[in-house]
């Protein structure tokens, strides 16, 4: 197993679609789950934080976890949608990473492989105390990449994707005696995928994923708060094939996406007899600001925000030994605000304000397996 998404492709229900091997971005990846059709419908979570993002609805970022620091994937089928949202209406993965232990971590690996190939990663960490403790990752891959397409179609100019990845993610936990604990921690990956036919388009996209946790299982009313806040920064530069000077010297485009998401999730359990309850709040607030400059034409820049405020109530029970029922429901309030479009292309300036866009959302969910 290479990738994450990878080792999801061997579960029943679960659909991968990673179209160009290691060179493909997570816009060329996809995970559906039982049948749902859209990769939208399958809620990714890391670490208990989304990682579906507001311009496509799926996982844009799927290399943006270092494999190495993965400690187990938890995969729910089925609609989830009464505590997550919609995202969740095909089923919900949670990508858990390693915590500091009071064994010494230690690890590396390094992998050569077909077309220029190369995979390395290394680990570290320990709990130094009672109360703290941290572990680092680290993982870099690139590689050539192959023709996707059949030798009849490919031609010799166009150019094989590569790729070049960086993952770095750290995790520092500190336990509070008899008070829960609080982790903290933050993601960094760069992707440099390099690619074309017609046209090369060399990428770059930088994303950080940062959250705080507290949690204590420990307490009658067990609380589970996490403050996160995720950017993506997108930029692609396009070159089209001159047929007359027999190489890539006509600039076609620049852009830049940056993508900023900041939230909170707070969580309480309790148990009374055979009822495990937990009541939430969910709030994520997503802005993308999109510039994009056509050489020779112009430019076509968009901006918005969109907002989410979510309230959800869930009761799992056991009625016997084998029968077991869950209740739950949820409700979204979701707004798009200051959507703004301009584009001068046609030698006419087009500016668009939109209206501001809001719903309200109730999911009831009841389910009993046996």
């Amino acid at each position: 197993i290479q990738t994450i998404d990878e080792a999801l492709a061997y579960l029943p229900g679960v659909s991968v679609d990673r179209s160009r091997g290691l060179t493909t971005t997570g816009t060329h990846t996809s995970v559906i789950m039982r049948g749902t059709g859209s990769a939208n419908r399958t809620l990714i979570l890391k670490d208990g934080v989304p990682i579906n993002d507001a311009y496509t609805g799926g996982v844009s970022e799927w290399n943006s976890l270092a494999g190495n620091s993965i400690e187990r994937i938890e995969v729910v089928r089925g609609p989830g949608s009464s505590i997550y949202g919609s995202n969740s209406m095909g089923g919900t993965i949670n990508l858990v990473t390693q915590s500091p232990s009071d064994k010494p971590t230690l690890g590396a690996d390094f992998r050569y492989g077909s077309m220029n190939t190369y995979q390395a990663s290394v680990k570290a960490g320990k709990q130094f105390s009672d109360r703290w403790g941290v572990i680092v990752f680290a993982e870099y891959k690139k590689t050539d990449g192959y023709a996707y397409m059949a030798d009849s179609l490919w031609k010799n100019y166009y150019l094989k994707p590569s790729m070049k990845l960086l993952n770095v993610n750290a995790k520092v936990s500190y336990h509070f005696p008899s008070a829960g604990t609080l982790t903290a921690i933050a993601d960094y990956n760069l992707q440099q995928p390099l690619s074309g036919t017609t046209t090369i388009y060399d990428d770059r996209s930088a994303a950080g994923n940062y959250q705080l946790r507290y949690t204590n299982p420990a307490a009658q009313y067990a609380p589970d708060i996490i403050v996160y806040y995720n950017v993506q920064d997108r930029e692609s530069n396009a070159i089209k094939w001159n047929q007359e000077s027999n190489a890539f010297d006509e600039r076609y485009y620049d852009s830049r996406v940056p993508l900023d998401t900041y939230g909170v999730i707070a969580k309480v359990h309790r148990t009374w007899g055979v009822n495990v309850v937990t009541v939430g709040a969910d709030a994520r607030f997503t802005e993308v600001v999109s510039r994009k400059y056509y050489y020779g034409q112009g430019i076509q820049d968009f901006t918005g925000r969109q907002d989410f405020v979510s309230f959800f109530v869930n009761d799992d029970l056991d009625i016997t030994d084998r029968l077991h029922a869950n209740i739950g429901l949820r409700y979204d309030h979701w707004a798009n605000r200051n959507g703004k479009f301009f584009d001068d292309m046609s030698g006419n300036d087009i500016a668009i304000v939109y209206d501001n866009a809001s719903s309200d959302i109730v999911n009831p969910k009841v389910g009993i397996s046996y």
